[in-house]
């Protein structure tokens, strides 16, 4: 005990040697500190390192009371008065300076700011500023942020933490605060995670990489590209990335790859000569040649609109709402049905108004647009899901019919979309979903916590990138997202399996890859395995974030993913194959009811179990288990769909609903 003792004072005796020693060495910045080189910002950065030490200091001293004697106080008490006599001297001089910066105004000069202000009409309140989370959104929420609270004079730091923690409540930012911040350390932990100029830069950067080819002339896809390049590079420009005379032709040769056959060409024809282009010049190009095919399509579109005398009794009557469907060629009148031909029971009436589509469940509506090809958000066998611009469901708001609508109370497996929703007839159908994962909603009082890792994966090349793994002895096959497939352009082989869960969704994988697993805590662990590729492994791991006290960890014990507790993508999944060689043996208990373990790994350590969590809240949760299911019936519908020649119109885009009724429900990759 005595040893404990003596090991925790020493400890605590020399964090404040520390703090004292960056103090002194910041008083020396401060006194010298000269506004006319250097920036205001950086005074206001001092300032915040000011009440970071004395907020350690605090706490450290504390501790130390708390282990020793009280006849010992007497030894550290002069030390500890040094050090924040210290501290306020370096607190008052900073601001000392930051006034010497901006002087406060003379009387007759707020008087007449006063004066002017009277004089203006007054302006609508600024609302304050809210951060969602997301990373993108960080600058300009910290920009709005400084400039009407950080920096406004007159508000006390327990005012800004209070405008603080209102402005990141509603997102998952508000996973960071704790209830013993100050506005300082608040501050500082949000800029600590957020910004990540590096992240930022490779996530603009892959956008431009990953920009979606546009096959034919479309004003509304010309559009759609021209807006995700300008916001990547606006974003870029902003972080002081500007477009070089390099990097300026790998842009233009990286849009012009994307363009369609038509458009290129025009391109091509404008430059008469050997010089390079410039990004300007292909940039105006691309506007003016959006601006000259919508103008066309919408052109093309009034042409094509039924155009005849109507009554007044037809024109004053109201318009087909959005949210249902316009079937085939309807008149702009409502009292006129002559054309309408309900695809179900073939009556002169619209879908939604039909008696034996009504009479069904919501999932047996879904089975049947699905079998007839028709969009599921306004009934449409026009366009797909994703051209539909009608509004959404009355209900959740999701991209579905209201009809369709499936209430989240119902004993079913969750599904949000049209890509989720298996029926019976698609024996062999491709979805978003979660394959060989049954999610359900529950009230539960646990939070399950799965063993979740961070390794490096590389190709044969020696590129490598950062990924989640999920530990799963469930699954059959090692799994990993076409996200990191196509990040690290790793060769794909032609495969022929299919999977199937707990809830018997089935599914055809046509895609694996070979790559190199490496652990980030022990550089000698390396995998060669083989994956299946999937466009999406499993929903974010946890289902909620939650806390946890670092002080359950036992010093040494380097986690394989620090952020277990923050709920977060999956990458990789890596199953019975490969789960048994992981494992140490070693392992220990992290709650007393020994329902939460700690295990090692030859990525290092993993949590895994169950932990304490709100019981009013709705939990979500997750079976992983993937087999293989080699049925003759699906291996028949496989090669019946490789047989189709390569000029058909396998997409299926704009088919009548007849064909879209006949053609197997697969994709090439999921």
């Amino acid at each position: 005990m005595a040893a404990e003792k003596k090991i925790a004072v020493t400890s605590y005796t020399r964090m404040i040697d520390s703090i004292k020693e960056r103090g002194k060495k910041l008083l020396i910045f401060v006194r010298d500190f000269d506004s006319e080189k250097l920036d205001r910002s950086l005074l206001e950065d001092k300032q915040e390192s000011v009440e970071e030490m004395r907020s350690l200091f605090h706490e450290t001293e504390v501790k130390l009371y708390g282990v020793i004697k009280e006849d010992e106080v007497s030894a550290f008490q002069q030390t500890n008065e040094e050090v924040e006599d210290l501290l306020d001297e370096i607190r008052h001089l900073v601001r000392q300076r930051l006034r010497e910066i901006d002087p406060p105004k003379p009387v007759s000069e707020q008087v007449k700011v006063s004066s002017s202000h009277q004089a203006h009409p007054k302006l609508p309140d600024i609302p304050l500023p809210h951060f969602s989370g997301n990373p993108e959104d960080w600058h300009l929420f910290k920009d709005t942020f400084n400039a009407l609270i950080k920096r406004r004079e007159g508000l006390a730091d327990s005012e800004k933490l209070f405008y603080l923690r209102a402005a990141i409540q509603d997102g998952k930012a508000r996973f960071i605060q704790s209830a013993e911040d100050t506005f300082v350390s608040l501050w500082k932990a949000l800029r600590h995670e957020y910004e990540n100029k590096r992240v930022l830069v490779e996530k603009h950067i892959a956008q431009l990489f990953h920009l979606e080819p546009i096959a034919s002339e479309s004003g509304s896809d010309l559009r759609t590209l021209i807006n995700e390049v300008s916001q990547s590079l606006r974003a870029l420009a902003n972080m002081n990335l500007k477009v070089e005379p390099l990097s300026e032709q790998f842009m233009i040769y990286l849009v012009c790859s994307r363009l369609d056959p038509g458009t290129r060409k025009d391109f091509e024809l404008q430059l008469t000569n050997n010089a390079l282009p410039s990004w300007e010049k292909l940039f105006e190009y691309l506007q003016s040649r959006c601006r000259c095919l919508e103008s066309i399509e919408n052109e093309a579109k009034d042409k094509s609109a039924p155009r005849g005398k109507t009554t007044p009794q037809e024109r004053s009557a109201p318009r087909q709402s959005k949210a249902f469907p316009i079937q085939t060629a309807p008149s702009r009148s409502r009292s006129s049905n002559s054309n309408v031909k309900c695809f179900v029971c073939k009556g002169a009436h619209y879908l939604n108004k039909c008696g034996q589509f009504l009479a069904l469940s919501a999932s047996d509506r879904s089975a049947k647009i699905k079998e007839l090809g028709l969009c599921l958000n306004c009934f449409s066998n026009k366009h797909y899901l994703r051209e539909c611009r009608s509004s959404s469901c009355r209900t959740c708001g999701g991209r579905h019919h209201t009809l369709l609508h499936l209430p989240h109370t119902a004993p079913t497996s969750n599904v949000p979309n049209q890509e989720q929703a298996p029926t019976p007839s698609q024996s062999m159908s491709s979805s978003n979903s979660v394959v060989g994962c049954d999610t359900s909603s529950i009230p539960s009082a646990k939070q399950f916590v799965l063993y979740t890792a961070v390794g490096v994966v590389e190709d044969a090349y020696g590129n490598s990138i950062k990924c989640r793994i999920l530990l799963d002895c469930g699954s059959m096959h090692n799994i990993i997202s076409s996200r990191i497939v196509n990040m690290l352009k790793l060769p794909k082989v032609k495969a022929n399996v299919c999977v199937a869960g707990v809830s018997g969704a089935q599914q055809l994988i046509k895609s694996k890859v070979a790559a190199r697993i490496r652990s980030t805590t022990n550089p000698d662990c390396l995998y060669e395995l083989e994956f299946l590729m999937m466009k999406k492994i499993t929903t974010d791991i946890p289902i909620e974030t939650f806390d946890v006290d670092p002080e359950r960890f036992p010093a040494g014990v380097h986690l394989a993913d620090p952020l277990f507790n923050r709920s977060r993508r999956i990458d990789i999944l890596l199953g019975i194959q490969t789960f048994n060689d992981l494992f140490t043996g070693a392992s220990f208990p992290l709650a007393d009811d020994r329902t939460l373990w700690c295990k090692e790994t030859t990525f290092g350590w993993v949590v895994g179990g169950a932990t304490e969590r709100r019981a009013d809240e709705t939990s979500t949760r997750t079976c992983g288990v993937v087999t293989n299911e080699m049925l003759s019936e699906q291996i028949k519908q496989f090669w019946d769909s490789e047989a189709v020649p390569e000029t058909q119109n396998t997409l299926g885009w704009d088919l009548p609903a007849q064909a879209q009724a006949n053609k197997p429900e697969m994709e090439s990759e999921i």
